[in-house]
């Protein structure tokens, strides 16, 4: 049996060391660890300024979309109490503000709440739908109206409500806008979904990594041996000394004091993770000479908790290729090439964007009567209608 303190752990490369062969296999681990870290770092901070720079030169235009589309929506809004807009043409009109409002309210560079756009809106239909009662009991006829009516916002959905659940929303307005608000909610959330759907991940690289034996999907990456190891005797001394050294209440100095908060952070989330190796690695700075009895059997965990480490480290470098967060989405998007070419690229976007507001801004000027509007539905209809055609065709 050997007997090591932990700074022995970096260091150890003594020859005469009965368990060389083992402990050379360690060292390369240890090494193969250090290199994965550092990537995994370097790789995040990549990301980090890059998004600062993306950040820094297209902010301000970015708000200026927000702005634009604000302005647009509600010019948009305008057309709701147009009576000759209707059927078909009406529930377009509807989803195409939806959908200006779903987009406003992804973009991250938004300054401002959408909340009161979207009581705007549900307003303006409540408005138009809602027509004063002359009695309290409809007739068949009076209700297929009503019912009508309510399709035209909000599609097949209204055929659905029966007779008296129709009547109750008639007869309080304020019933009848909850009602809008919780379908317009459901049509947001149906459609985000879909989009999840659509964008799940990539087909090739989760087969790339899973015929290598790995996986992002995989949530614990340890091994029966790794886990073992770090239910040793040694393992669990090491976690209590390391908890009483590291613990902030022995501690009078104030800035002492958060630092040593923050390390029992991260020795708890160690635990928490059963992550043996970095329980090691702050031993190394905080408990340097803490004594390991090193056996064939802990030899054996050890170098499991180590390749365990290496398959975690692994697996975080794709989650952060992969992630879905602002920075890394700019970072795929805008990210590639030379340093020169995403330059380039980051100032073609501004250009887009500052082209997007004056599109906007035209649109806005040219969109000014009923008729034009109920061409421009009509198109959007005809483009749905061709699309959703062709995407049948296309998976049949």
């Amino acid at each position: 049996m050997t007997t090591l303190t932990i700074t022995d752990f970096a260091t150890q490369s003594n020859s005469n060391n009965p368990a060389n062969k083992e402990w050379r296999k360690l060292q390369k681990l240890w090494h193969e660890i250090d290199k994965k870290q550092a990537r995994n770092q370097r790789y995040e901070k990549k990301v980090s300024d890059f998004f600062e720079q993306f950040k820094g030169q297209v902010q301000t235009h970015e708000q200026s979309v927000c702005i634009a589309v604000e302005k647009y929506i509600r010019h948009l809004l305008t057309f709701i109490p147009r009576k000759t807009i209707k059927g078909s043409q009406r529930e377009a009109l509807y989803a195409w503000i939806e959908d200006e409002l779903r987009a406003l309210d992804a973009n991250p560079f938004r300054q401002f709440s959408i909340e009161p756009l979207r009581d705007d809106f549900l307003q303006a239909v409540l408005n138009f739908s809602h027509k004063p009662l002359q009695k309290l009991n409809l007739d068949a006829e009076e209700l297929d109206y009503f019912r009508e009516d309510l399709a035209d916002m909000i599609g097949e959905k209204a055929f659905s409500l029966s007779d008296e659940e129709l009547t109750n929303l008639l007869k309080e307005p304020s019933d009848l806008k909850k009602f809008l608000e919780m379908f317009i909610q459901e049509t947001f959330h149906d459609s985000d979904d879909e989009t999840h759907e659509d964008t799940d991940g990539n087909a090739f690289d989760d087969d790339f990594f899973h015929h290598r034996g790995y996986s992002h999907h995989e949530h614990q990456v340890s091994s029966e041996k790794g886990l073992a190891f770090f239910k040793d005797k040694e393992i669990t001394m090491l976690y209590r000394q390391l908890a009483n050294r590291l613990h902030p209440d022995k501690e009078h100095d104030p800035q002492k004091k958060q630092h040593k908060k923050e390390l029992m952070q991260q020795l708890s989330q160690a635990k928490k993770d059963k992550d043996t190796v970095a329980m090691i690695l702050l031993a190394q700075t905080h408990l340097p000479d803490f004594e390991f009895k090193l056996d064939k059997k802990t030899f054996s965990g050890l170098q499991a908790a180590l390749e365990d480490k290496i398959r975690q480290l692994n697996q975080a470098y794709y989650q952060q290729q992969q992630g879905s967060d602002i920075q890394s989405q700019v970072w795929k998007k805008f990210g590639g090439g030379s340093k020169h070419s995403r330059e380039k690229t980051i100032t073609e976007y501004t250009l887009h964007l500052s082209s997007q507001v004056k599109e906007l801004e035209r649109e806005i000027t040219e969109l000014k009567t009923v008729k034009k509007m109920q061409s421009v539905l009509r198109s959007r209809i005809e483009q749905e209608f061709i699309y959703e055609l062709l995407e049948h065709e296309f998976f049949e």
